[in-house]
């Protein structure tokens, strides 16, 4: 066995015992193969959340948060994505004290 491996360019086989259970491992071309190539990192995607702090690195307006995250539902964003992280601090209005402004922007919190 030992040969054949060898000639077909495989590694050897790995032996380990659990509770007196021999297993071996065979590999084959294909995890050879696997092994030399070029590992390749996922992307992750980003969350609404995640993309809308990143956005709003500068103030913006609801309407343009809206549309930056291909939203429509005025009500369903202010509910879902704009007071979760009114109320976490982690955005805040420009003008705290008129929240109905048409003026009003929001602008993410600048970590210390």
């Amino acid at each position: 066995m030992y040969r054949e491996m060898e000639a077909a360019g495989l590694p050897e086989p790995e032996y380990r015992t659990v509770e007196f259970m021999l297993y071996a491992t065979l590999k084959n071309h294909k995890w050879v193969e696997n092994q030399n190539a070029p590992q390749v990192t996922p992307q992750v995607e980003l969350s609404h959340d995640e993309k809308l702090l990143a956005f709003c690195a500068v103030p913006h307006t609801q309407t343009e948060m809206i549309e930056f995250l291909g939203l429509s539902d005025r009500k369903h964003f202010r509910k879902a994505y704009l007071k979760p992280l009114l109320d976490s601090g982690k955005l805040v209005m420009t003008i705290p004290d008129k929240p109905n402004s048409r003026n009003q922007k929001y602008v993410r919190v600048s970590k210390p």
